[in-house]
Formats: C-alpha cells, sequence, structure tokens
C-alpha cells in the first residue's frame, strides 16, 4: 500500500488514456465485483507487477460519461490512506470507460466484525471511527462532500487487519459555502434530515451519516429504520432515537455523549469532524484512558449486527432517487416535492430506477422499540410528519377514510360499494370542512403534476438530441 500511495503521490494527475487500450497495460484476470455501473476485475500491471481493480463503467449516454468525469475530478484530489485512491482511466470512445482503482480486499466493515474471529469491543469501534473520521476530514479539508456514507462504503483494507477505507465517491460533491447545494439523492437510513427537505446541504450532512454509522456499530440497531423507506425517511426527519435497547446497557456515556453530538437534526448544530477527533470518545484510544467494559466483548451487539448484514444484504443497497419516496409523505415533504431541478443536474442518472421500499419481514430485524415506536407517532404528529404506512396516525375526524386506507388493498369492488364512506352512513361527519385539504392546495397539487409532466417531456426529447432549433423546424 506504502509503495502504490508514493506511485500516485509522484504521479498525482491522473489523465484519461484515449489512445490506448486497458490490456495493452493490464492483465485482466477474473470478476471481483459486479453493480449497475458495470463489472470489477482484478488486474495487474505489466511494468509494475502491482495488483488493482479495473472498473469497466457504461457509458452510453453523455449523462454517464459526465458521472465518470467528475468522479475522477474528485478522486484525483482525495489522496489519503483512509480513501480510496485512483491510479490510472481509460475511455476507448464508444460505450465504456475504465477506472484503475486500488484493489481493497478485506471486505465490508460490517462483515468483517460479524466474523467468529473478531472480537467485537467498544474500542475497537472507536478504533474504526477515528479512521472513517479522518477520511472525512481530509473530504472536508478539500471542500468535499461524500453525500453517501453507509456500511458499504466503509472498506476493510485487509481480511485480518483494522485499517480501513472509504470508497465511492460517484455521488461526492465539491462544496462552496457560499453557493447553497441541495441534493434529493441518498440512502434513506443514513441520509440526514436536510437531504430529505430539500434543504441546502454541508459538512454537516455527512457528520449526520458518521453518527447512524456509529450506532449502528455499536449496537447492531439501526437509529430511524421503518417498515418502508417512506417511514424511514419520515423517522430521520423528526430525529428521533434514544439508547434504551440492551445493546447499549454496557456502552459508556463518553460513546452516547460522541452520537448525541452528530445525530442533531439542525446541521449547524453537530460536531465538526475536526471536533469529532477531539472528543473524549475518540482520544481515549491514543491516551489510554478506557475503562475496562471498553474491552468487553459486546456479544449483545455483534448478534444484531449479523441480523443488520442479513437484512442489508437482502434489501436494495444503492442509493435512490428521495423524490420518488418523498412525494409519498404529508405535511413539509409535499410541500417540496414540486422542485426537482437540483436532482436532474446533480443526482446520479439511473438512481430513479431504484427500489424505493424495504422488504417489511427483514426491516423488523433492525427496527426500534414499542416505545420508541409510539414517541415518533406524537412526534410527527406534532411536526405534521404523517405516513400512509401507519394511517391509525390520523386524526379522529378521518376515522372512516383511514378505515378505507387501511382495508382497500383487501376489499372486493362490490364490498368497496358497500362501504359506510362510499354509501354516505357517515354523512353528518363527511360534511365537517377538511382543514388540510382545500381548493388552494388541491389547485397546487394539479399544477405542481402539469409542471413535471412537462419537465420530463423536455427531458426525453432532450436525450432524444433535440435542440430549440430542431424544435422549431420541426425536423427531430
Amino acid at each position: 500500500m506504502e509503495r502504490l500511495m508514493q506511485i500516485i503521490k509522484d504521479n498525482r494527475h491522473v489523465a484519461i488514456k484515449k489512445d490506448r487500450s486497458v490490456r495493452d497495460l493490464y492483465n485482466l484476470s477474473e470478476i471481483v465485483g459486479r453493480g449497475k455501473f458495470g463489472v470489477v476485475y482484478r488486474c495487474r500491471e505489466k511494468s509494475t507487477g502491482l495488483t488493482f481493480a479495473a472498473k469497466f463503467v457504461k457509458t452510453t449516454k453523455k449523462e454517464d460519461r459526465k458521472d465518470v468525469e467528475r468522479e475522477m475530478e474528485i478522486m484525483r484530489m482525495l489522496q489519503h490512506p483512509r480513501l480510496l485512491q485512483l491510479y490510472d482511466a481509460f475511455d476507448d470512445g464508444k460505450h465504456e470507460m475504465c477506472l484503475i482503482l486500488e484493489l481493497i480486499e478485506g471486505g465490508e466493515l460490517f462483515e468483517r466484525v460479524i466474523d467468529d474471529d473478531f472480537v467485537l469491543t467498544e474500542r475497537a469501534c472507536a478504533i474504526f471511527m477515528r479512521q472513517i473520521c479522518e477520511g472525512v476530514q481530509f473530504m472536508h479539508s478539500k471542500n468535499v462532500l461524500h453525500l453517501d456514507m453507509k456500511p458499504e462504503n466503509v472498506l476493510c483494507l485487509t481480511r485480518t487487519g483494522n485499517r480501513i477505507k472509504l470508497i465511492d465517491f460517484g455521488l461526492a460533491r465539491r462544496f462552496d459555502p457560499a453557493r447553497p447545494l441541495q441534493v434529493l439523492f441518498g440512502t434513506p437510513e443514513f441520509v440526514a434530515p436536510e437531504v430529505v427537505n430539500f434543504e441546502p446541504v454541508g459538512y454537516g450532512t455527512d457528520m449526520w451519516s458518521l453518527g447512524v454509522i456509529c450506532y449502528v456499530l455499536l449496537s447492531g440497531l439501526s437509529p430511524f429504520m421503518g417498515d418502508t423507506d417512506m417511514e424511514t425517511m419520515s423517522n430521520v426527519v423528526i430525529a428521533e432515537y434514544d439508547f434504551n435497547d440492551a445493546a447499549f446497557d454496557e456502552i459508556s456515556e463518553d460513546a452516547k455523549d460522541f452520537i448525541r453530538k452528530l445525530l442533531i437534526k439542525k446541521k449547524e448544530d453537530r460536531m465538526r469532524v475536526e471536533e469529532s477527533l477531539k472528543h473524549p470518545w475518540i482520544q481515549g484510544i491514543s491516551r489510554g484512558k478506557n475503562p475496562s467494559r471498553r474491552r468487553d466483548s459486546l456479544d449483545q451487539a455483534k448478534e444484531n449486527l449479523r441480523d443488520f448484514v442479513v437484512r442489508w444484504s437482502e434489501s436494495p443497497r444503492h442509493s435512490v432517487n428521495l423524490s420518488s419516496i418523498k412525494e409519498e409523505l404529508r405535511g413539509i415533504h409535499v410541500s417540496l416535492s414540486a422542485t426537482g431541478d437540483a436532482f436532474l443536474h446533480g443526482a446520479r442518472k439511473g438512481s430513479a430506477e431504484s427500489s424505493c421500499s424495504v422488504d417489511s419481514d427483514a426491516s423488523r430485524l433492525c427496527t426500534a422499540s414499542p416505545s420508541t415506536k409510539k414517541r415518533r407517532i406524537q412526534r410527527r404528529e406534532q411536526e405534521g410528519v404523517l405516513s400512509f404506512v401507519e394511517p391509525h396516525r390520523t386524526t379522529s375526524t378521518y376515522r372512516s377514510e383511514e378505515s378505507l386506507l387501511r382495508f382497500s388493498k383487501r376489499l372486493m369492488p362490490g364490498e368497496a360499494l358497500e362501504h359506510a364512506w362510499i354509501k354516505g352512513t357517515s354523512k353528518a361527519e363527511g360534511e365537517k370542512p377538511l382543514p388540510d385539504l382545500n381548493k388552494a392546495q388541491l389547485k397546487r397539487y394539479v399544477v405542481r403534476r402539469r409542471w413535471r409532466k412537462g419537465r420530463n417531456c423536455l427531458i426525453a426529447l432532450k436525450r432524444m438530441g433535440a435542440t430549440w432549433e430542431k424544435l422549431r423546424k420541426g425536423s427531430l
């Protein structure tokens, strides 16, 4: 690894080779990974004998090529031992690009800690979190936001060691604090409230994700996990969580304080990455001020983590277009759903095809306790963040409507016609004014729908190669 870092440092700028084939300089061997982007091969450089990962990316669309070029531009800036390194790049000039990357063979961090031969302790968790923070600190020092921090993007360097690497900069963005940046992509369990609310993101957006990762690592529980992505996002918005589970009984107050200072709803109030590295929980590692219980095995957390990894591996694991989920939320979410332009310019193309739901049986493996769910319901009602997945959270004014929503999928057409709400048996109740649904709001909804259809039509025309000149001449 040290040799690779020195080579990359000496050859700082990685230019795309358009006149050479990757096979001219590298010997490709077995496939080590697949994804929506393409295929990853193990390869060996002919001149040095160094082993790398060759990531082939399909670039059939101009947007795909721009995404890869942006990712390369960011990776050139991020030369740090905690970050995945870019070594070389090729472009065949047709429909495929190849990135030569550092080969990481240790697997995902969470899969490493659940191995039988790994003893999970609070001290080990703190060591992992310190390394993650070091990588994020370097990114932030270069004014780069990762924006997709999650377990699968934290890899172990080897199968037996404890050194980690942060990977996947496909959604990373250069950040200028003077220019607001809004995004509508991410992984619902780990995304920050400002992303869901389509508010400007910042350095604190990555720090929120670090807080969620730390919570999961220490307990094996997901702090905001719901039965669907829609419910998960509403939990994120209210930022309601606790440490009441038995998995936290043996966790120190310093560790809980570290999480508390990251999982704060207002991003400006969260710890900055420099502050996180100076936190007593992290500092205690190097100073040797760890209580004995921090070296005790976290058996309950490890069992929970096994369940988490199983559920995570069986559910959709890629980032999604959050706008496709946001529209299903009430309250503040609906008021923001009309603004989609930033996603068109900032989100990774194709993410809208991702699944926006999680299998309910699998998601229950790591969800909150009943008491936490009850508090979330109350908090959502206070803040006006309601979810259709649990219609019983609506007010008593809509009992009959709620009943129809809850059972409509089970009713046969004839039974639906006999429903009390349809037949008008609750006529007196139905004549009450509906405070949350008036004509002005309905009009805004219709306008938004028309605007969205028009926008999608323009996008489709642009992808077909249309220009204003061609449209005027009718030559498309």
